[in-house]
């Protein structure tokens, strides 16, 4: 049975990775698009900076050390 789900899982990816340079044409064409709204091309910019590893903090991390 988990046999069949990760073969699944691997038909899945494999496709995926078939159809990424077709997206990252898209996505270009969108940001080169002079008829593109402002909206949608800083969505495809901060979409594009956050999966480049650049996007915005989403947790805070702190300690609290206490001295006695």
């Amino acid at each position: 049975m988990h046999t069949l789900a990760n073969n699944g899982v691997v038909d899945v990816k494999k496709r995926i990775n078939e159809m990424l340079p077709a997206c990252l044409d898209g996505l270009e064409q969108i940001i080169e698009d002079p008829e593109a709204s402002y909206s949608i091309k800083s969505k495809v910019y901060f979409d594009l900076l956050d999966r480049a590893g650049h996007g915005a903090p989403t947790k805070l991390e702190s300690t609290h050390s206490h001295l006695h």
